[in-house]
C-alpha cells in the first residue's frame, strides 16, 4: 500500500532522470555545466520527494482508506519510512544521471548491482528485527549509503574547473552550443 502513494515521485523521478542523462551527455564533458545540472535536478527532485513526503504524512485516513482499501491500517505506520527513501532516492537522482550522462554506466552498474544485494540482505535482517517497518527503515538507511557511494563516486568521476582538460571541454562545449554569427 504504502508503495503505491510513491507513485507521483517514482513517475517523476523516471522522467527527470531519462531528461537529465541526455542533458549531460550534451554538454560534451562540460564540467562546470554538468555539474549545474546535477545540482538543479538533485534539489528538484529532493523536493518533489519531500512534498510526496509531506502529502502522505498528512493524509486523512478518510483519503489513506479510499485510496488503498483495507491495506490503509497496514500501510499507514509504513509511510514516514517509505517517504524517508524516497527522499534518499531524490538526493541520488542528478549524481546517477549524471554518471550515466557522462557515459560512467560501468560505476552506475556496479553500484546497482551492490545496492540490489544489500537491500536484499537489509530487508531480511530489517524484517527479522522488527517486520515490515524494521525492511523498510532497513532499506531507507541502504539508500542513505548508497546516496552518498553515487555523490563520492560522481565527484570522482567529474573533471575539475581547474584541469586544462576540462577548460578545453568547456570551450569545445560553448562552440558547440552557440550558434554560429550570421
Amino acid at each position: 500500500g504504502a508503495i503505491l502513494l510513491v507513485r507521483p515521485f517514482m513517475t517523476f523521478q523516471i522522467a527527470v532522470t531519462a531528461a537529465s542523462i541526455g542533458h549531460v551527455t550534451r554538454s560534451l564533458g562540460a564540467a562546470e555545466a554538468i555539474r549545474r545540472h546535477v545540482t538543479g535536478t538533485t534539489v528538484l527532485t529532493t523536493a518533489v520527494a519531500a512534498a510526496n513526503l509531506a502529502v502522505m504524512l498528512v493524509l486523512p485516513d478518510s483519503v489513506g482508506e479510499a485510496v488503498l482499501g483495507d491495506s490503509w491500517e497496514v500501510a499507514e505506520p509504513l509511510l514516514l519510512a517509505t517517504g524517508v527513501q524516497i527522499v534518499f532516492l531524490g538526493l541520488m537522482t542528478g549524481a546517477r544521471a549524471g554518471l550515466l550522462g557522462m557515459r560512467a554506466i560501468r560505476k552506475v552498474m556496479r553500484i546497482d548491482v551492490i545496492t540490489t544485494a544489500l537491500v536484499f540482505i537489509a530487508s531480511i535482517i530489517g524484517a527479522v528485527i522488527n517486520g515490515a517497518l524494521g525492511a523498510i527503515w532497513a532499506v531507507t538507511f541502504v539508500q542513505a549509503f548508497v546516496t552518498i557511494v553515487m555523490w563520492i563516486t560522481f565527484l570522482a568521476h567529474t573533471p575539475r574547473a581547474d584541469d586544462p582538460a576540462a577548460a578545453a571541454s568547456e570551450a569545445l562545449a560553448a562552440t558547440a552550443t552557440t550558434p554560429p554569427a550570421v
